[in-house]
C-alpha cells in the first residue's frame, strides 16, 4: 500500500512540474510564426527556445545498432538505404549522430567475431549512394561491434579509421577536432 501511494504522490510530483515548466513557456509565437492563431502574440512568457525567435533551434536525429551484416538480417542494409535516402529529406534534420554498432561483424555461426571489409563497404557504399553527407552532417561513432578484434587504432583491420579518413575528416585529425570546427546550418 505505502509503495502505491508513494509511486502515486511521485507521479503527482511530476506531473506539477510538467504543468509549472508548460505554464513557463509560451508557443504562441511559434503559432504566429507558422500562420497560426496570433491572439496572443507579443505575450511577455519566455519562448521555448533561447530568445525571441527559433532561429537556434536545430533538429537532430540519432541512430544506433545497425549491425550491417554479412551474413545475418539481409534487409538491414537496404533499410539502412531506404533510411539515409528517404527519410532524412523529409526530416531534415542538421545532424545525424550515428551511436556504435554499424557493422555486426559476427562469424555465420555467430559464436566468433571479426571485422569484415564488406561490410564497412556496404555502410560507405550506402553513404555515398544515398548522397546523405550532401544533406545533413553526419557524424558516427564506433561501438563495441566496430572494434571487436582491433588490437590497436592503427591495425589494418580496423575499417572505421579507413571509412574516417574517406568520410569525416580528409586532412586528418580525430573526431574531437571535426566536432569542435562542425558549422549546423
Amino acid at each position: 500500500m505505502l509503495k502505491v501511494f508513494g509511486g502515486m504522490m511521485a507521479a503527482l510530483l511530476l506531473a506539477g512540474l510538467v504543468a509549472l515548466l508548460l505554464g513557463h513557456y509560451d508557443t504562441t509565437l511559434l503559432r504566429v510564426q507558422r500562420g497560426g492563431d496570433s491572439t496572443n502574440a507579443g505575450s511577455s512568457s519566455l519562448s521555448p527556445s533561447p530568445g525571441p525567435l527559433p532561429d537556434n533551434i536545430f533538429w537532430f536525429v540519432q541512430v544506433s545498432d545497425l549491425h550491417i551484416s554479412r551474413f545475418l538480417d539481409p534487409t538491414r542494409a537496404p533499410d539502412f538505404e531506404k533510411f539515409c535516402s528517404e527519410t532524412i529529406s523529409v526530416i531534415k534534420p542538421d545532424l545525424v549522430l550515428v551511436t556504435g554498432d554499424l557493422t555486426d561483424a559476427k562469424t555465420r555461426n555467430k559464436v566468433g567475431s571479426r571485422q569484415y571489409e564488406v561490410e564497412w563497404q556496404t555502410y560507405q557504399g550506402i553513404l555515398k549512394r544515398s548522397r546523405v553527407l550532401e544533406k545533413t552532417k553526419w557524424i558516427d561513432i564506433r561501438g563495441n561491434h566496430d572494434a571487436f578484434n582491433i588490437l590497436s587504432l592503427d591495425s589494418v583491420s580496423n575499417y572505421y579509421r579507413v571509412l574516417q579518413r574517406a568520410k569525416v575528416n580528409p586532412r586528418g585529425g580525430n573526431l574531437k577536432n571535426y566536432v569542435e570546427n562542425l558549422e549546423l546550418k
